[in-house]
């Protein structure tokens, strides 16, 4: 089961978007914190690898799972926390996910320029009728 897609801006780790089912698994409070964790982690790996982009995709978290994913093209990141013991092909899921993303990219970079999260509502229902439809076929 996929219980949330976090999207962070990257390299400031301000989340723009928890997409997550009911109820979660992250409580909405600790969300913020999440994004700044995995910018901090990547800078340093960045630094520790010399720059080697590819180095993290996933970390483990007693039963739940993170896909750690790049999106250069909006210059943020995506996180898919999942139940790790599904048999999920995360890879396909995340590309799938990228894909419907990257429709709205032109609302990414706007929010960038005008510092205005909100206008990135339109993603929310294309990614969360995915994760649904995931979910229900793994059920």
């Amino acid at each position: 089961m996929i219980y949330h897609i976090i999207l962070y801006d990257f390299p400031s780790g301000k989340t723009l978007l928890n997409i997550h089912i009911e109820p979660p698994v992250i409580k909405e409070e600790k969300i913020d914190i999440i994004g700044a964790f995995f910018t901090a982690i990547t800078h340093f790996a960045l630094q520790l690898f010399e720059n080697n982009t590819e180095l993290m995709d996933y970390i483990q978290f007693l039963n739940y799972s993170i896909r750690f994913v790049s999106i250069k093209e909006i210059y943020c990141d995506m996180l898919i926390v999942y139940d790790e013991n599904e048999k999920l092909n995360i890879n396909n899921i995340s590309n799938h996910l990228i894909k419907i993303i990257l429709k709205h990219k032109k609302l990414f970079i706007n929010q960038r320029k005008d510092c205005n999260i909100s206008v990135l509502t339109p993603v929310i229902n294309p990614v969360l009728a995915c994760i649904t439809k995931i979910n229900s076929i793994i059920a």
